[in-house]
């Protein structure tokens, strides 16, 4: 079943959900909640549980989107004059992220389909203290409580201190460079299952701890209290935070694609190779405004809507092949964490040559795979969607890691671990026909590693 309805802007926000009639961002509950409130009051109409799959072209521009409801399997399709993407990011495709388990990549994915240039995705920040703590939510550690204890490896060896670095001190301006020593003991056989290890059985009080008492007894009450601190070490890796990569746009937000606006961490370009703490907000709330603004101007100067294309019901149809009897192909949630796994494991905080390579057979396999998947209900026919965008994602971010010979910022390779001057560009990607293609354009941005 196909259902039409018409607005003026469609809107898909990082949780899953599809807004429309006016522009908000899903960052952060600060600015979620009176956002969301407003635009209630404002008249928006948000639609709870629609998995938007792609976006609908007539002739070069956008013209809306089609997505289906999970709840009950229907189509459902959005006239547009103007289009924002605001999906967020894709921490999802890793293992190891602190971010929301809805943020899968779709709004790359759907650009990228639909012609818009994407740039910087090998950019991917990790930050450093992240708790891997088997049996335990995956969340982050604040650098004062780090700095409380001793971050050793499996030799109980202060590895940061030894190479310079406080975990509290030096958090701010050297990030990536955390991770990146973190990620080498791991790397060089000095971990504890892929982990290095945080003991805090004897607390310090520095200048930099102090202040996070009350927070680390909070932690130690809501999620520690059945491990004995006194004589466990915890598990510590970097964690996924922030794309720095995105969607091509300009100082309104617009993208390549006529009617195509998008903002917030689906956007690239903005930030470089590397981010400090809090830009990401002020992203949202600067590049959200020019966006939505810029949205709805483009909106009152079209005078009608244009028909959708034939997207509805290839959706339906594929819908209705993943709902096939079951075969013996893989669940796509098998499917999705074997692509997690694999992408911290080749893609991660540290690359080579050698790893990304075997990350690009992975991804072969796992698209061979979703090939053959199916689901057993709406909401799996969802996962199953998200999964394919995912495997899309990865391997634009897969395919910009292989090409810059360099380290640079979030980007770290081991077999190129300088930077270059000669890499002074960004990586622009762009679907051509059927086929992904990668080129370099230079830049005067300066480095930003940390």
């Amino acid at each position: 079943m196909l259902e039409l309805r018409e607005f003026g802007v469609s809107i898909e926000t990082g949780d899953g959900t599809a807004s429309v009639r006016g522009s908000f961002l899903m960052n952060g509950t600060g600015l979620t909640f009176p956002l969301v409130r407003f635009a209630q009051s404002s008249g928006v109409s948000i639609l709870q549980n629609i998995v938007v799959a792609k976006l609908c072209k007539n002739g070069d521009g956008v013209v809306g989107a089609v997505g289906f409801d999970r709840m009950n399997g229907e189509v459902v399709a959005f006239q547009a004059k103007s289009t924002v993407l605001t999906t967020g990011g894709a921490g999802q495709i890793y293992s190891r992220t602190d971010t929301p388990v809805g943020t899968t990549g779709e709004g790359y994915a759907m650009a990228y389909e639909a012609g818009a240039r994407l740039i910087d995705m090998e950019f991917v920040q990790f930050f450093p203290f992240g708790l891997v703590e088997p049996g335990l939510p995956m969340f982050l550690f604040n650098p004062g409580i780090v700095e409380m204890g001793r971050l050793v490896n499996s030799q109980d060896k202060e590895f940061l201190r030894e190479a310079g670095y406080s975990p509290g001190r030096d958090f701010v301006q050297h990030r990536d460079t955390l991770s990146k020593l973190i990620c080498t003991e791991i790397h060089e056989g000095r971990g504890d299952q892929d982990a290095v290890l945080l003991d805090l059985k004897k607390p310090k009080e520095t200048q930099y701890s102090l202040s996070m008492l009350g927070e680390f007894k909070e932690i130690k009450q809501k999620w520690l209290s059945k491990l004995d601190l006194t004589k466990q070490r915890l598990h510590i890796a970097p964690l996924v935070h922030y794309f720095m990569g995105g969607i091509e746009i300009d100082e309104n937000g617009a993208t390549n694609v006529p009617s195509l606006f998008a903002a917030g961490e689906v956007t690239g370009g903005v930030d470089g190779a590397n981010r400090l703490g809090g830009n990401a907000l002020t992203n949202t709330i600067v590049f959200g405004t020019r966006a939505g603004r810029s949205a709805a101007e483009y909106a009152k100067s079209s005078p009608r809507f244009t028909p959708l294309d034939s997207s509805g019901r290839e959706l339906d149809g594929y819908l209705s092949e993943l709902r096939r009897t079951p075969s013996a192909g893989s669940r796509p949630r098998e499917i999705r964490r074997r692509l997690q796994k694999m992408m911290v494991k080749h893609v991660g905080a540290i690359r080579t040559g050698e790893t990304i390579e075997n990350a690009f057979e992975c991804l072969r396999e796992l698209r061979n795979d979703l090939s053959r998947t199916y689901a057993s209900n709406h909401w799996e026919a969802g996962e199953a969607l998200e999964v394919e965008a995912m495997i899309t994602v990865s391997e634009i971010v897969t395919r910009c890691a292989s090409e810059r010979m360099e380290s640079r910022g979030a980007h770290y390779r081991l077999d190129h671990p300088e930077e270059n001057t000669d890499w002074l560009k960004n990586i622009v990607v762009e679907r051509v026909g059927r086929e992904m293609r990668i080129c370099t354009r230079k830049t005067i941005a300066k480095s930003s590693s940390g």
